[in-house]
């Protein structure tokens, strides 16, 4: 499969913004709009080879963003969101802030193409459960998840893990150097995707750069 997971939901991702920031949108329209680009997104990523599971997971991911971010973007239609989000329609659910991390988690390491949408999705500002918490936890969490794509290694994604487990050595100048990537490896293994997303989403260039820097430091 030469096209990523990734490559199916950006549109979906940047066509959520556009719609979002048109002046009178409403929820309905807006609905009537995504809908079938999700549609259309997994049924493309089905033709394109991955499996049911992957498509509905990473399905899952997505809808869980559009939902936050239907929710708590400011405009017309975020009240009559919140009463019918889409993770209802799609996964009869209305956890999904919780869901989503439990199915990230449960995500094996060879999963990588969903892992990957599931991080697309977090640099995108998905917060879910860690809504209300520290920033910098929120951001601890995010950048493992990244590392976990960028090294190939186990890393615990529980948000209430510890970054180093209390039981044996660790040498955190091992660490750092293990988290040192070069941009280069960052755009291939997680691909353009996110590049585009700085583009595409002004607003959250910021957590983007932010997270570049960190895996470049090891900060």
């Amino acid at each position: 499969m030469s096209i990523a997971l990734t490559d199916y939901w950006m549109p979906v991702l940047e066509r959520t913004r556009l719609e979002l920031a048109v002046p009178g949108a409403n929820g309905q329209g807006v609905s009537s709009t995504l809908c079938p680009m999700i549609d259309a997104a997994s049924a493309a990523a089905r033709r394109g080879g991955f499996s049911e599971r992957d498509v509905v997971d990473a399905q899952f991911a997505v809808v869980a963003w559009i939902d936050e971010t239907a929710m708590t973007f400011e405009w017309d239609g975020s009240a009559a969101w919140r009463i019918a989000p889409l993770q209802r329609r799609y996964f009869g659910t209305a956890r999904a802030g919780v869901e989503f991390f439990q199915k990230l988690e449960a995500l094996t390491l060879d999963a990588h193409a969903v892992r990957e949408v599931f991080a697309l999705v977090l640099v995108a500002g998905f917060e879910g459960q860690f809504a209300g918490r520290s920033k910098v936890e929120f951001a601890t969490y995010r950048n493992k998840v990244i590392d976990s794509l960028l090294s190939g290694a186990e890393v615990a994604l529980s948000p209430n893990a510890r970054l180093f487990p209390s039981h044996g050595l660790v040498d955190p100048m091992a660490w750092t150097r293990a988290r040192r990537r070069p941009w280069m490896a960052l755009a291939v293994t997680i691909g353009l995707p996110l590049v585009l997303l700085a583009m595409l989403y002004g607003g959250y260039e910021s957590s983007l750069n932010s997270l570049v820097d960190s895996l470049l430091t090891g900060r």
